[in-house]
């Protein structure tokens, strides 16, 4: 049977963070302020993709670390994508002059 990559769980980053920091989930949820139970689902709900940034922030400082959140381009490098955003925005000379060439 063929392996299927997106059958096997996938621990987030609050988990894999916490783990490797030697922090269990009570130590980090009293640091937080909340319930043990409260954490695992906040780890239940970053790994489906579900948690809110606030949450994520939260625990993140809880463990000493410090949210990152990014949008980073797939196809295009962000230098190339600032460049054309800026020519877009750059009035043309037909525009400055009032004429037409």
């Amino acid at each position: 049977m063929p392996f299927k990559s997106a059958s096997v769980p996938r621990p987030g980053w609050i988990r894999s963070i916490r783990e490797a920091l030697g922090l269990s989930l009570s130590r980090v949820a009293n640091r937080a302020g909340i319930p043990r139970q409260n954490l695992l689902q906040f780890q239940i709900s970053e790994e489906r993709g579900q948690i809110k940034l606030a949450n994520l922030r939260r625990i993140a400082e809880a463990m000493d670390c410090k949210l990152v959140y990014a949008i980073i381009p797939k196809q295009t490098a962000i230098v190339d994508l600032a460049t054309r955003c800026a020519e877009a925005r750059r009035p043309s000379r037909n525009r400055r002059s009032g004429g037409s060439t």
